[in-house]
């Protein structure tokens, strides 16, 4: 978490070479794994895979993402995004179907 809110109070960098419009839109969609990943970290806190930890790490990732976007609105030279706040969600959620996959057809995943 603090990875993602030092990340999001930064200023957007500019990328010799590549149009800024390019780079905006790379960034749009690192919110994807970046949220992917928090909420695996989650369940692997609550040390628990069960539906309601599931529920409660995708609420506290979406807090979290809807929080950081609430501040994202007040640093100079970024802004509030709700396509962000999608991007999270579809990240954290993704984890949430791939587990679920995994835990249902465990036989399908290996070789």
């Amino acid at each position: 978490m603090v990875i993602i809110l030092y990340t999001s109070t930064k200023p957007t960098p500019h990328v010799q070479g590549l149009h800024q419009s390019l780079v905006d839109h790379i960034l749009d969609y690192a919110h994807f794994p970046m949220y992917a990943l928090l909420t695996l970290l989650l369940l692997l806190v609550f040390c628990s895979f069960d539906i309601r930890r599931q529920v409660a790490a995708f609420t506290i990732a979406m807090f979290f993402g809807i929080l950081n976007e609430v501040v994202q609105s007040v640093v100079p030279g970024r802004s509030c995004s709700f396509h962000d706040i999608l991007v999270n969600a579809m990240g954290a959620f993704f984890v949430i179907v791939l587990i679920n996959f995994i835990r249902k057809y465990p036989k399908t995943i290996k070789t």
